[in-house]
């Protein structure tokens, strides 16, 4: 590990702890996050599950007994996962309402950092954890079913959850500095042209003004496109990403079943199992940008 991810660990696990009460709203937040992805891979994988009864009750007739209990379950984790949700978001309002409030006991820094760090838990701490979390336990049920599959699948979580963001953070952090630089711009030569705006009319020089106006607005206009392109073609990349890897999946599995290594239900289940575990995944293509303006303001916050 470098010098540079030991320092953003630091400065997470810092900002983590800066008000102990706070402690146990994000881990039981961390908590519920996870259970929340994890109830709706639940449901689709007993869908499969229910796919394998129907195709098997025709050489076992007394499996068909067990799709009302079934049935049951799929409504349970529907259920559950809504709840989960709805609980989730009262901890997370809670942790972005005080989280300021608390860091405002330590500095009188500006607003606008204030404002960014509100966002810590929200899009980075929880989204961040949930992925890892999900990642783990799939990667070992996947495994559970064929350990070639597992494998495979743990390399796809680190390469969209770790690599992807890692690559595209430094590009994303330019992209999103060069939008805030040219909206500051703007928004300064507005201000300063309305200061001056009885001398301009003096002087008729409007049409410049006008000019200059339309200069900078097309120039922030081009930099937003370029960020929001750029978000776009990460998450495309990321999905493209997950994709390949399930069809590799669903390609080893295959063979297994053919050569009698796996039967049907773990194909099921396997297949099942990692395209369900796409959201938090997919969910991380926003932190790279996330990262950087909270890292930056966090650090200015705990000189």
């Amino acid at each position: 590990m470098n010098n540079n991810q030991d320092s953003i660990l630091s400065t997470v696990f810092r900002m983590a702890t800066l008000k102990k009460s706070l402690v146990p709203f994000m881990v039981i937040g961390i908590i519920l996050g996870t259970l929340e992805y994890l109830a709706g891979i639940i449901a689709m994988v007993l869908g499969a599950y229910g796919i394998v009864l129907v195709v098997s009750s025709n050489s076992e007739p007394g499996l068909i007994k067990d799709i009302p209990e079934l049935f049951g379950l799929l409504i349970g984790s529907a259920i559950a996962k809504g709840v989960l949700f709805y609980i989730h978001q009262l901890v997370a309002k809670y942790i972005y309402i005080r989280y300021p409030e608390i860091i405002d006991e330590y500095t009188q820094d500006s607003k606008e950092n204030l404002s960014v760090l509100k966002d810590f838990y929200s899009k980075l701490l929880s989204p961040t954890t949930a992925a890892i979390n999900v990642s783990i336990i799939m990667a070992l049920f996947i495994s559970y079913q064929y350990l070639i599959a597992g494998i495979i699948a743990a390399i796809a979580y680190v390469v969209v959850g770790g690599m992807i963001p890692s690559a595209n953070g430094l590009e994303g952090i330019k992209l999103f500095d060069d939008f805030k630089i040219k909206s500051k711009r703007v928004n300064s030569w507005i201000l300063n042209s309305m200061a001056g705006a009885e001398e301009i009319t003096q002087k008729k020089a409007t049409g410049k003004v006008l000019q200059k106006m339309d200069l900078l607005s097309e120039e922030l206009d081009e930099s937003e496109r370029a960020l929001i392109a750029f978000r776009r073609n990460q998450k495309v990349l990321g999905n493209t990403v997950l994709h390949i890897f399930s069809v590799i999946i669903i390609a080893v599995m295959l063979y297994a079943y053919y050569r009698q290594r796996v039967d049907l239900s773990q194909v099921l289940y396997a297949t099942v199992g990692m395209l369900a575990s796409f959201g938090p995944l997919v969910a991380l293509s926003d932190v790279s940008d996330s990262l950087s303006r909270i890292m930056a303001a966090g650090n200015k916050i705990l000189l």
